[in-house]
């Protein structure tokens, strides 16, 4: 059996773009079975050991009921890992990729209290960064939580030119070159929202052109999807606690139920069924100039046309005054 810092490595349950995730038990008085995130450790210094550690403890001061909490940073040879809550009930990402889609009601008792979480974050000072359905795990009881928090400030891993995250999740203005920042986040809570409810994603990857509104559902709930997802960031709800307010405020009470767990159990990286939809978190510099859309020709045709119709209609009558 493989040891790491006092815990037994059982399982490896997830590999994902910052490390291999294990499911991993510690004995003694204080027993507890993790989820435990090697980071991977590529050529660090003994600063950046200390500056993640630093940081990565500091995300364990986030203490609330829907996100997951981080246990201890654990010493890993040259690098470190990450003993974290494990979540039971697998992923939104699995549960998607069983299920296709969730009712309105469903997808507002996922996401209001995630949204809360985010508020949570952002009172703190701290943004995600890369909220995707990947990222939203279950308890075993089915209550949703929100994990990986500031993956790539922590890990180190971008320049001063790049921002980190999921192409299908990030907010536009993030690749034009503005800061994450807790707009940012409410736009990616928002393209899971739209994933929740459609089966899919609303664009194949980076956003390039307003999104089509969420098919065959109108009212309130849509309402809020559309304005969180809104490309200005004005335009988006201002703090994530007025998206869950909004959301909860969107359908009857009463349809406001949790989804049923997914069948595959404890998950923590995406899962190969899904890889291709959400994809990994990537890092991109900076965005390139957006193409001019093409000019529509109809309305130039349309206007011919119609001066053609009208001068034909004059030189008619023009002939029958001439014509006895």
């Amino acid at each position: 059996m493989t040891r790491l810092g006092g815990y037994e490595l059982w399982a490896r349950i997830g590999t994902g773009s910052t490390g291999a995730v294990w499911k991993a038990y510690r004995g003694g008085s204080a027993s507890q079975i993790v989820a435990l995130k090697r980071l991977r450790s590529s050529a660090r210094s003994r600063e950046d050991v200390a500056r993640i550690r630093r940081e990565a403890e500091a995300l364990a001061a986030l203490d609330h009921p829907h996100i997951v909490r981080l246990v201890e940073v654990v010493e890993d040879g040259g690098g470190l890992a990450l003993a974290m809550e494990l979540a039971a009930g697998g992923s939104l990402d699995t549960l998607l990729a069983e299920r296709g889609q969730l009712t309105p009601g469903e997808v507002v008792a996922v996401a209001a209290p995630l949204a809360d979480a985010l508020a949570a974050a952002h009172r703190r000072g701290i943004v995600h960064g890369d909220v995707k359905a990947a990222n939203v795990l279950f308890t075993a009881e089915g209550e949703p939580l929100l994990s990986d928090f500031d993956v790539a400030r922590t890990l180190g891993r971008l320049g001063d030119d790049q921002v980190a995250g999921t192409a299908e999740y990030l907010a536009p203005e993030l690749l034009d070159g503005a800061p994450p920042d807790q707009r940012s986040d409410i736009y990616s809570l928002a393209v899971v929202c739209y994933e929740a409810l459609t089966g899919y994603p609303p664009y194949a990857g980076a956003v390039t052109e307003q999104f089509a509104r969420v098919p065959d559902l109108q009212g309130p709930l849509a309402d809020v999807v559309e304005r969180a997802m809104a490309r200005d960031p004005a335009r988006r709800f201002r703090f994530a606690g007025e998206l869950a307010r909004a959301l909860r405020a969107s359908v009857p009470a009463d349809a406001i139920v949790l989804p049923g767990p997914a069948s595959t159990g404890t998950a923590i990286a995406s899962s190969p069924g899904r890889e291709r939809r959400g994809g990994p978190t990537e890092t991109f510099g900076p965005r390139p100039p957006r193409p001019q859309p093409r000019r529509r020709r109809w309305p130039v045709v349309v206007a011919v046309l119609g001066a053609g119709l009208v001068v034909g209609a004059l030189l008619w009558i023009l002939l029958s005054i001439a014509v006895p």
